[in-house]
């Protein structure tokens, strides 16, 4: 907000897509995408891959996928995915679930056969390592089926010949919610439970029995974790948020950082997303119940849901499948929350000073917006240097590239609206001479033609409600001007005889610049309506209202 600019506020259409490549995954929706510097992972249709530059995509390998999204983390080898619960780690050539280890060392194989070579010994039939157990070679996983003595077993297949090879022995897989990495530890959170758990130092593929923890301050499980500012967030699924640091002990490096607990937090684990500059928003739980949208900077939540927003939220069936994700555009710092099941999108504009925004396409019937496609974004840097953001959504196996510089939706135009404050009359009956919208005219691209082929005219049309913006009276047309038109589009009288030289606006008849005047007289209140299309409206800066006794 710049105080010398034209208007503290200026209003711009959301940025359009254009896809970038589909995955071949009939029927099946993304789930889950995260980017490195220069690489793009996705999660579609019960599998992972990964996309690059030139639109292709490789398979990883096969995950499990539920009704949650897939999350992702990486410490520069290894990525790691949580998914319906399971764990998969990808090194770059295999896909395998990890194993929670008692114990580990290295081995020789000669092809069911098994002999120890350093580490933890087998120990016999009585000791550490049972039939049935689970025991991996490398990354390939096998059961064990017979325990011979304290160096030697046999598996329940071939696995090769392999001399001085990696071992671990354990009775079940890896479980988790959500993945964090910190100081070179992955961290997952147990379903349903207080625990988390941490890989080895590095290592990804490796997570000890006794390398846990629970969240201990309160009685509520944990809903959702979050690295904030080198700590981990521990966030409560219905009352409280407590923190735990690295202090380098040996045995388990993480504690519980005294005195940071807050007392919330979110009925919706998937809410939680962290903004560039570190701090957190969320769908916040309480005891006392009530859904709000808060923001925290490393203290208490603050609430940044209006009381809008809110009433918004109360008549969705449901709120706590929300998905919560950030971005960078303009310099503008973004939080995206999407309501999956109430098919809803909404923003809110960290940097500039707060503004909410409803995000998605136009629903004709009832004139609201519907669910936005592209719950999951994310920024990369390809090896050949250019800059891009992709998203995608549940609703299919699309991965579209957007940009502000797009102003439509893959060839469809992204609707406009705007919707001003109530204006009082303080019980004064006031007639409404003039409506003026300052806005941007003239800057319409040339190539857009309408139906006749002709340079494309766009317009802006205006609404008005006497009742609370409950039902609207449509006031009208206005041209925005066609391109190098900065004061709008006057035509010619041949132009206004002829219909057919302006049948590329619709509606046909418009005024020459977004001025309306004579909309009549109000007692109590009155509510105006903008509406247009992205690539027509391209700002908007102000409105000017001239009133007078009626």
């Amino acid at each position: 907000m710049d105080p010398a600019s034209k208007s503290p506020f200026t209003l711009f259409p959301r940025s359009g897509k254009k896809l970038f490549t589909t995955l071949k995954t009939p029927g099946a929706g993304v789930q889950g995408m995260w980017a490195n510097k220069t690489r793009v992972f996705v999660v579609c249709g019960g599998m992972l891959y990964e996309i690059f530059e030139d639109t292709s995509s490789h398979a990883a390998g096969p995950i499990a996928v539920g009704g949650n999204p897939a999350t992702m983390r990486a410490n520069g080898l290894q990525l790691l995915v949580c998914s319906a619960g399971n764990v998969y780690l990808y090194n770059g050539v295999s896909l395998f679930r990890p194993i929670i280890s008692y114990a580990t060392g290295t081995v020789n194989v000669n092809g069911n056969a098994v002999s120890w070579v350093s580490g933890a010994l087998f120990q016999g039939a009585g000791g550490d390592v049972l039939p049935g157990d689970l025991f991996m070679i490398g990354t390939t996983l096998y059961n064990v089926i017979a325990v011979t003595d304290a160096t030697d077993l046999v598996l329940d297949k071939d696995a090769g010949m392999i001399e001085d090879v990696a071992y671990q022995a354990g009775t079940e897989y890896l479980t988790g919610v959500m993945p964090e990495f910190i100081d070179d530890y992955f961290i997952v959170s147990q379903p349903n439970t207080k625990q988390f758990r941490l890989s080895a130092l590095g290592d990804g593929s490796t997570w000890d029995e006794l390398d846990f923890a629970d969240k201990s301050g309160s009685i509520d499980n944990i809903g959702a974790i979050q690295e904030v500012n080198g700590q981990l967030a521990l966030i409560g699924d219905t009352s409280q948020t407590e923190v735990w640091g690295d202090s380098g002990n040996a045995d388990f490096p993480f504690t519980r950082v005294s005195g940071r607990n807050i007392n919330a937090g979110t009925s919706a684990p998937w809410s939680v997303a962290k903004l560039a500059d570190g701090s957190i928003c969320s769908l916040l739980s309480t005891l006392r119940g009530e859904d709000q949208i808060v923001h925290s900077a490393g203290g208490a939540p603050v609430r940044i849901s209006d009381h809008g927003i809110e009433n918004a939220m109360r008549s969705y069936p449901l709120v706590y499948d929300a998905i919560g994700s950030t971005y960078l555009e303009g310099g503008h710092s973004i939080y995206r929350i999407d309501f999956p099941t109430a098919n809803r999108t909404w923003e809110w504009d960290q940097t500039a000073g707060g503004v909410w925004s409803e995000m998605g396409p136009e629903t004709p019937e009832d004139e609201v917006y519907g669910a936005d496609p592209g719950t999951f974004r994310v920024h990369v840097t390809w090896p050949s240097g250019t800059r891009m953001d992709l998203v995608a959504g549940f609703a299919s196996g699309k991965i579209w590239q957007v940009s502000p510089d797009f102003d439509q939706d893959d060839g469809v135009d992204i609707p406009v609206m705007r919707i001003s404050p109530h204006i009082n009359s303080n019980l004064e009956m006031q007639n409404i001479k003039c409506f003026a919208l300052d806005c941007e005219l003239g800057t319409i691209d040339p190539a857009n033609l309408g139906l006749d082929g002709k340079p494309l005219i766009p317009t802006v049309n205006l609404a008005t409600s006497s009742d609370g913006a409950r039902t609207w009276v449509d006031a009208g047309a206005a041209s925005l001007g066609r391109s190098g038109e900065y004061e709008g589009t006057f035509l010619t009288p041949d132009e206004i005889t002829d219909m057919t030289q302006n049948s590329q606006t619709n509606p046909q008849v418009f005024d020459p610049k977004p001025v309306w005047y004579s909309l009549g007289a109000f007692w109590i209140s009155k509510t105006f309506k903008i509406k247009s299309t992205a690539r027509q409206l391209k700002a908007i800066y102000n409105a000017l209202i001239e009133l007078g006794p009626s």
